[in-house]
């Protein structure tokens, strides 16, 4: 799964070195991190392994189906009080993110079935204030990599448990 998401950060010109590329499963209410892709080592580690779906870009991203948010703020107090704000996240969650992400990017991963409920989720997080944005978004499904992607996304995440990660 690494190489499909490298693949699908090349197709978008993402910095990789400013970036990273995270897959959730939906359980329960939750998000479950099962996978974490970026050239940044810093970037490649977890302060959650798990988030609610009901708050942040996250569960915009949940509920809508996808999202782009870009130049959020530089400073970190300016920051957590934009995504309490705007996003609704906890603020003592928001204090504990080790990422300050600038811009993201999200799709909602559907059921490789028919009639069943999504799976999980594709996050692109950037540094940079517009490393992701709404024309990476627009793109997605048109790269190269995407369908390939996608299948795998769908496969895989369907089968993780609780208790399976790929860093």
């Amino acid at each position: 799964m690494a190489l499909a998401l490298r693949a699908l950060l090349e197709d978008m010109s993402v910095d990789m070195s400013k970036a990273r590329v995270s897959i959730y499963r939906h359980h329960g209410g939750r998000f479950i991190l099962v996978a974490r892709v970026s050239q940044s080592q810093s970037l490649k580690g977890v302060g959650r392994s798990e988030y609610p779906d009901s708050e942040g870009v996250i569960g915009r991203t949940w509920d809508r189906g996808s999202t782009c948010a870009t130049g959020l703020p530089e400073a970190r107090p300016d920051w957590d009080d934009f995504c309490v704000r705007e996003y609704g996240m906890d603020p003592t969650a928001v204090r504990r993110l080790k990422m300050q992400s600038r811009s993201l990017l999200g799709m909602r991963i559907e059921s490789a079935t028919a009639n069943q409920a999504p799976v999980g989720l594709l996050m692109i997080e950037s540094l940079a204030p517009r490393g992701v944005n709404g024309a990476n978004l627009d793109g997605l499904t048109s790269l190269p990599s995407w369908p390939l992607v996608r299948l795998v996304l769908q496969e895989v995440v369907q089968c993780l448990d609780d208790g399976d990660v790929v860093i």
